[in-house]
């Protein structure tokens, strides 16, 4: 557990000084009640009552101290708290965004990909529709080119029947001369 990285984004110096403080008035109360405890002379028991309101407004200090150096310590771990829920708030937008910019890619390039697929099927609809013209033309070719033999052989068979008639016609002309 890396107790001073919990702690990187706070200023170490008020910190410092409040641990400097509850460390001097340990030691002053320490002092203070070692030096009650021991006397000099024994018949220097008796305490002013200056020295009571002294003691009774250093306990005071002592106990506000203690409850200020606990109400530090609980806010500086709502602070780490709420620097770890930013971080990971931060974390999480940084992944929507990232992911909300790879979805933009790829609808771009769905959009791209679907208008060059309309294009493509508008070409091969046109195309099947030049196919179909194309081979109706064709069959019409073909039976105008088929009407176009049988005119042919009609013509011939007429032109054959015109020649046996003229033939017909001089034979009879000839006949009657």
């Amino acid at each position: 557990m890396n107790f001073f990285g919990a702690f990187s984004g706070l200023p170490l110096r008020p910190l410092l000084l409040a641990a400097g403080a509850a460390a001097a008035t340990a030691s002053i109360y320490t002092y203070v009640k070692r030096s009650e405890d021991t006397t000099a002379e024994p018949e220097d028991t008796t305490e002013g009552p200056d020295t009571e309101v002294v003691k009774d407004q250093m306990m005071k200090l002592l106990v506000s101290k203690i409850q200020l150096q606990d109400r530090v310590k609980e806010l500086e771990e709502l602070l780490c708290e709420a620097h770890r829920d930013c971080d990971l708030k931060s974390k999480e937008k940084e992944q929507e965004r990232e992911a909300h910019s790879i979805l933009l890619a790829e609808k771009e390039e769905m959009i791209k990909t679907l208008t060059h697929k309309e294009e493509f099927l508008k070409e091969r609809e046109t195309h099947n529709i030049l196919q179909a013209e194309n081979n109706d033309m064709k069959k019409t070719i073909t039976q105008l080119e088929e009407e176009k033999d049988e005119m042919k052989k009609s013509i011939t068979q007429l032109e054959e029947e015109k020649d046996e008639m003229k033939k017909t016609l001089n034979n009879k002309e000839e006949f009657l001369k």
